[in-house]
């Protein structure tokens, strides 16, 4: 299949791109983050250290 790549892919090698992508459209980070919250039903503290596993 040509999306096995994709499936391939850590989120943290993606995030980058996201937060480029938000950041782009006059979107926050924060934003960014609450999405990703409702997405994949990780709920950080709003803390940096929560998401360094991303960075």
């Amino acid at each position: 299949m040509p999306n096995d790549r994709v499936f391939a892919m850590s989120f943290a090698g993606v995030y980058p791109h996201y937060v480029a992508k938000a950041e782009k459209k006059g979107r926050s980070v924060a934003e960014l983050r609450e999405v990703i919250e409702w997405w994949t039903g990780f709920v950080g503290t709003g803390s940096d250290s929560d998401w360094a596993f991303v960075v």
